[in-house]
Formats: structure tokens, sequence, C-alpha cells
């Protein structure tokens, strides 16, 4: 987590913020429990951009493979002879056609094959998760972010998880567990590697225990 001023000046080890945890590596404050200041977990538990990968590999695969049939088609169509020449006033129209296809074609697969780690980078750089008083605060979304708050008192469980393409990639799953329902997409943090996931998944359970400690105070 970054060092510099957080929640109005606020730097530098926890004692200095009044009463708020170190993080994770030490370097800066969580805010105290129940503050209504929001801190990125994102300084400490980085998304790898191996996410990224992750996230394009199949899709621009399944592009490549298709676009590359149609592609070879596109190309023969182009290339062969016809058996009947049209009259020598209409060649050039002919050519220009084919020329033109050809063209369009090529140009609107190179456009998709780069679409898709487009919009998955910027999701990346949209993607937040952090503390903000008695909530998790989850920002997903390329185009269009948008965020969901999870109140801390209602995490049950907190997991991590990884599938093959996860273990090939150095990176791993964190599932958020909770008492109500939660969208699908906002369930789980993942694009972080196996150290922070681990470290994501004490932080989340640590406070979550608090949380429900000080509602059952109140």
């Amino acid at each position: 987590m970054p060092t510099g001023p957080v929640a109005g000046g606020c730097r530098g080890p926890a004692g200095d913020c009044g009463g708020g945890e170190a993080g994770p590596r030490g370097e800066g404050p969580y805010p105290p429990r129940g503050a209504a200041v929001r801190v990125s977990l994102r300084g400490d538990v980085p998304l790898r951009r191996r996410k990224i990968v992750k996230k394009s590999l199949v899709p621009t695969l399944l592009v490549l493979l298709a676009g590359g049939v149609v592609s070879v088609f596109v190309a023969a169509f182009a290339a062969a002879p016809t058996d009947t020449p049209p009259p020598d006033d209409k060649a050039p129209d002919v050519r220009f056609f084919v020329a033109a296809v050809t063209v369009a074609w090529f140009t609107f697969y190179a456009v998709l094959l780069a679409w898709y780690p487009l919009y998955q980078y910027l999701a990346f750089r949209n993607y937040d998760y952090a503390l903000e008083g008695t909530d998790l605060v989850i920002r997903k979304g390329a185009l269009a972010p948008r965020e969901y708050r999870i109140p801390l008192a209602a995490i049950t469980d907190v997991y991590v998880d990884r599938d093959g393409l996860d273990a090939a990639l150095g990176l791993a799953d964190v599932h958020v567990a909770t008492a109500r329902p939660v969208p699908s997409r906002f369930s789980h943090l993942d694009g972080v590697d196996e150290a922070g996931s681990e470290t994501l998944r004490k932080v989340l359970l640590d406070r979550s225990r608090a949380a429900r400690g000080e509602s059952a105070r109140d």
C-alpha cells in the first residue's frame, strides 16, 4: 500500500493514524474499524497483468481459429479466376468489389482480434477492491465500471480457488461467501497471485469477524 497521505494526511505506520491497522506489508494503515475511509486493498495485493492473458486467451484463440478459416475462403475467392470473364467494361468493377470485400474482411478480423484483449485491459485498469467503513467495496467493468458493497458483517467465509489455467499462470481466485445473495460477478476477486490470495483471505476474514463482533455488541 502506498505510504503517502491517506484519509486527510495520515501516513506511515498505524500508530500515526489514530489506531489504524497496519497493512499486510506493514507499510501503511488500514482505516480504523468502522471508519468511513476508503483504502484500496489493491495497493497491498495487486492484480497481476497475467489476468488479461487469462481472460483473453480462449476467446482470442476461438476468433483466431474461426477467422482463419473464413480468411482462407476469402483469400481463395479473391484469387480464383472466373470461368466466364466479365466484359471489359465491367472488369474494373468486379476487381474493385473483390478487393473491397477482401480488405473489409481482413480489417474487421484484425479489429476483432485486438478488441477482446483491449477490453480486458480496460477492465484490468478499472478493477478495484477496497475497505470503506464496514463494507468491502468491489468495482468492476471495462467501459462502465460498477461498484458493489458487501457488508463485512455479512461475510460468512472466504476461500481460495484455482483452475488449471490459474495454476499455469500463477493466479488464484478469492471467493466471498455471504449471508445474503451477491451478484456472481461481485462475489469473487480474480487475478491475484497465490500469496496475494492468502493475504486477502486473512484480511477479509479478520475484518468480517471484527464487524460481526461489533454488531453483536451494538
